[in-house]
């Protein structure tokens, strides 16, 4: 009787124990058997046993974000932004990267922030910045940012979408897109220089930025580092402005809650409640009247004047007609249901009117 080699296959799977994975090490063992004859001892069970355990599929254990393979479940920042990534209010960088050490520019902050508020983009605006692209992603939003107040931009009708976010700048906008655009007014100078007495690196926060570091210290928007410094000139990573924005937006502002929900050009906007008011326009070049706003903003189309007993100052509005508007200055006649709208130019407020518009308070 005549007896041949064949080659059977067997896998042998190691586990290593060098934080998570695993090697597969395959041998060829050369086994004589018998053509003619079934092999003895149950041989041929035992390999097709072996055979169907090795096709059986592990489970495979997953432990990052779903989407962003470079957020482990055990990142600091995991579930801020997981919340965000469930709002739409999150973008990436590099396909299923989320980057979580790389420093966010100021257009992607923005961004961020406007979607966490659920303010989106729904009205075409001319650029208010020289060096913001209209064609860029990110403009429309750095638009409505400017318009409501949350933006200033650098001098010279700059804003550079692209440069890193200082800590500084981060904090001016947090403060102002949770609604209070007059924190040097609230804090009084001995309240704030306790608030920041703390700090050894105080002396390097520019005077701008004293009133709402303050203010931020004060509700705990920020904490300072272990090390007793602030750092207000120090670049913000994404993470950390992932976390930031949920800790002031979205812990105060329940979007989904109290609000209802209109369609403004096929895109749903939350509001809190709708008024219907009448409407004036003004502009700066009017006789008398200052560029500079009750409320510190200088003027731009977005500020309107309002009765603070009906609108608190600060408040996101959307005005029918107008587009996303903030209630940042007062006037003498403005009593009761009216408003008064800035406009671009003198020509368009006195052929403005009045108007009865409908007005939505945003969340």
């Amino acid at each position: 009787m005549r007896k041949v080699s064949t080659r059977i296959l067997i896998l042998f799977t190691c586990c290593l124990f060098i934080g998570l994975g695993s090697t597969t090490v395959y041998a060829e063992l050369s086994v004589p058997i018998n053509q003619e004859q079934t092999p003895i001892n149950g041989q041929q069970e035992q390999i097709e046993q072996v055979s169907e355990d090795n096709l059986a599929e592990e489970p495979v254990e997953i432990n990052h974000h779903p989407y962003f393979i470079d957020v482990p479940l055990n990142h600091f920042a995991y579930e801020s932004i997981d919340r965000l990534y469930s709002l739409g209010a999150i973008n990436y960088r590099v396909e299923q990267q989320f980057m979580p050490s790389a420093p966010i520019s100021r257009a992607e902050f923005v961004h961020m922030l406007l979607l966490a508020k659920g303010l989106y983009w729904v009205d075409f605006d001319p650029p208010s910045f020289s060096d913001v692209d209209m064609n860029d992603a990110f403009a429309p939003y750095i638009n409505i940012a400017h318009r409501l107040g949350i933006v200033d931009g650098v001098g010279n009708q700059q804003f550079r979408p692209g440069d890193p976010v200082r800590r500084d700048a981060l904090v001016k906008m947090l403060t102002t897109a949770s609604g209070e655009l007059n924190v040097k007014h609230i804090l009084g100078w001995q309240e704030r220089r306790d608030l920041l007495a703390n700090f050894k690196d105080k002396q390097s926060i520019v005077e701008w930025a004293e009133h709402y570091f303050a203010y931020a210290i004060k509700n705990n928007f920020v904490s300072g580092y272990p090390d007793q410094t602030i750092r207000p000139s120090q670049f913000t990573t994404r993470a950390e402005a992932a976390v930031l924005i949920d800790r002031v937006i979205l812990s105060n502002n329940s979007i989904q809650q109290d609000s209802n929900t209109i369609s403004i050009n096929g895109v749903p906007v939350a509001y809190t409640k709708q008024l219907t008011m009448q409407a004036t326009a003004f502009n700066s070049s009017e006789t008398k009247l200052s560029n500079v706003t009750y409320t510190g903003l200088t003027t731009r189309v977005g500020v309107v004047a309002v009765d603070r007993s009906v609108i608190p100052l600060g408040t996101h509005l959307y005005v029918e007609g107008y587009g996303y508007a903030v209630a940042a200055d007062i006037g003498g006649a403005v009593k009761g249901n009216k408003i008064d709208l800035y406009t671009a130019t003198l020509r368009e407020a006195r052929t403005f009117g009045r108007q009865n518009v409908t007005v939505y308070v945003l969340p």
